[in-house]
């Protein structure tokens, strides 16, 4: 005698569909990780690790890069000034002017030397003052001038002074107004002495043909080399730059 299952009608009919199912899922693969996610990637931990460890080695690279680019930047800068004056590269300048027409001798008069504030004025040779010297650089300015007789342009005078005075040479500061309002102004102390006053002393030192072609605005700076010759000059307030081309031409180049 058959026996007959004890199953309900719907628990005997699960067990086809169930089959029916494990053989369609066995037949078609399911999509792995990376083809739903193409753009990530599984790592490992160590991996994860190794990886951070390179992104800082990187940014320290970086960084030690960019200050060495700095330092070579530097360097180059220092390079720069030191191989005019040892004959190195030529004497090209980037600020100062040649003078027109080539180095041009040119004669330096007497006048009123203050030695000092609230000195009495005396009577000098400016030649002697500057004789045997490596060369010198005139700066011809006035009171009225307030481009000449600025805090900060006074600062780069002294500055010039002190440098061309390391390397042999001289600076002369010469104002061209009348000697009692050198000596008369409020701010006469702040002025470079010993200081040579003559007026107009610009127009007997330079040449006519200098006055006419470039005029005579102030603050004007002439660079005349040891054997009394103007070589270069410089119509407009100082800058550490062309402080530097003075010193190399006066000192260096003469």
């Amino acid at each position: 005698m058959t026996q007959k299952s004890t199953l309900p009608a719907d628990r005997r009919a699960w067990g086809p569909i169930r089959l029916l199912l494990c053989l369609a899922l066995s037949g078609c693969a399911q999509p792995s990780f990376l083809e739903q996610h193409p753009d990530k990637v599984l790592v490992t931990r160590a991996q994860a690790e190794q990886y951070q460890a390179a992104v800082e080695r990187s940014a320290k690279l970086e960084s030690r890069v960019a200050s060495l680019e700095s330092q070579l930047e530097a360097l180059h800068r220092r390079v720069g000034r030191v191989e005019p004056r040892v004959g190195i590269k030529g004497s090209e300048t980037e600020i100062l002017k040649a003078f027109p027409g080539g180095a041009t001798t040119v004669k330096l008069p007497d006048a009123q030397r203050l030695e000092s504030l609230g000195s009495r004025a005396k009577r000098a040779s400016l030649k002697r003052f500057v004789e045997g010297k490596r060369g010198v650089v005139i700066a011809f300015w006035a009171t009225w001038c307030v481009p000449c007789t600025s805090a900060e342009e006074l600062a780069h005078m002294k500055e010039l002074r002190e440098q061309l005075h390391q390397h042999g040479a001289e600076f002369v500061s010469m104002p061209i107004d009348g000697l009692d309002k050198v000596q008369g102004d409020r701010r006469a102390s702040s002025w470079l002495y010993p200081l040579f006053q003559r007026d107009a002393g610009h127009l007997e030192i330079l040449p006519r043909a200098f006055v006419n072609s470039v005029g005579v605005n102030l603050p004007l700076f002439l660079v005349i080399d040891r054997g009394g010759r103007v070589t270069h000059y410089h119509n407009a307030v100082l800058s550490s730059e062309v402080i530097r081309e003075m010193v190399t031409h006066t000192a260096f180049r003469g």
